[in-house]
């Protein structure tokens, strides 16, 4: 699957976030039963908005999320990483313009997005871009920091500091 669906996401921001579905329905200030009921696929707005903001996600991307689901692009410079993480599956991607190639994210765990790539035989990206710091997106830094690729970031220990707008050149 290219996309998460809503009870994907919310599964997995529990996990990153070391959150029980209590505890999430408590920082929502949402009864449990509605909390669960929605983690298992009953789709409500305004349960998505209130759980969103307890989750540190956009209230008004959960609660439009419902049935999202975007057409596939086939882009030969553009390769998406299906990385473990605890259980479920998380994405990252790898880009590629001439002899240059950047990464977005790096997975849970430092061993799996390097390993993906050597046994592909694609080589190791030039810098890497964080989205978010969720553990499923940052937990493979310290792997590509030990081999000295640039790391670029917000709220991430040795990053450079990246704030929206913010523009780098990598490659052509």
């Amino acid at each position: 699957m290219l996309e998460d669906d809503f009870t994907y996401v919310i599964r997995k921001a529990f996990k990153g976030l070391a959150l029980a579905p209590a505890e999430a329905a408590w920082l929502a200030d949402l009864p449990e039963n509605e909390v669960l009921t929605f983690s298992k696929g009953k789709f409500s707005p305004e349960t998505a908005r209130k759980l969103a903001r307890a989750l540190g996600l956009k209230p008004e991307a959960l609660a439009n999320h419902e049935g999202y689901l975007p057409k596939p692009l086939a882009l030969a410079n553009i390769r998406r990483l299906d990385l473990p993480f605890s259980g479920e599956r998380v994405n990252a991607w790898i880009v590629r313009a001439g002899d240059a190639a950047v990464l977005f994210d790096t997975g849970y765990d430092p061993k799996s997005c390097i390993e993906q790539l050597e046994t592909t035989g694609e080589s190791l990206p030039d810098q890497i871009f964080i989205t978010h710091a969720h553990p499923d997106h940052i937990g493979g830094v310290s792997a590509f920091l030990a081999k000295g690729i640039q790391l670029h970031g917000s709220q991430i220990n040795h990053a450079s500091l990246m704030k929206p707008g913010d523009e780098i050149l990598c490659g052509p």
